[in-house]
């Protein structure tokens, strides 16, 4: 799917799947296109709608959205002509469990973390 049709998808709420390399893909289309606060405001809203649309809206956590547009964020070091371009020169953005070297699983796991932002107990985000 191309960038266009990806994001289109992603704010419209009819994709049918959203594996972890399609979130990583709409975070820099996001990031791209409205820079680091709108976009972490368009993946949170997102990811909620998508949630509650599944009735998972438990499963929606706030400290891991943040993060992995922190991580995201950081990694657009240069330029890149396509969501696919990028991922595909930064694979250690494909590690799921990226955020457990930065969160022990207790702070990750907590309560505080779901619903709201918390800052890493082990190294610091970017």
């Amino acid at each position: 799917m191309n960038d266009l049709d990806l994001v289109t998808a992603f704010e419209r709420g009819t994709l049918t799947s959203f594996p972890h390399r399609e979130h990583v893909r709409v975070a820099w289309i996001l990031l791209e296109r409205d820079g680091y606060d709108r976009a972490v405001a368009a993946m949170t809203g997102g990811i909620r709608r998508m949630a509650i649309a599944a009735g998972l809206l438990s499963k929606y956590h706030e400290t891991r959205t943040t993060a992995w547009m922190r991580l995201i964020n950081d990694a657009r070091t240069e330029l890149f002509s396509s969501s696919s371009d990028f991922v595909d020169h930064r694979p250690a953005l494909l590690r799921p469990d990226r955020l457990n070297d930065h969160y022990s699983a207790g702070r990750l796991a907590s309560d505080e973390a779901r619903t709201a932002f918390v800052e890493p107990d082990l190294t610091p985000l970017p």
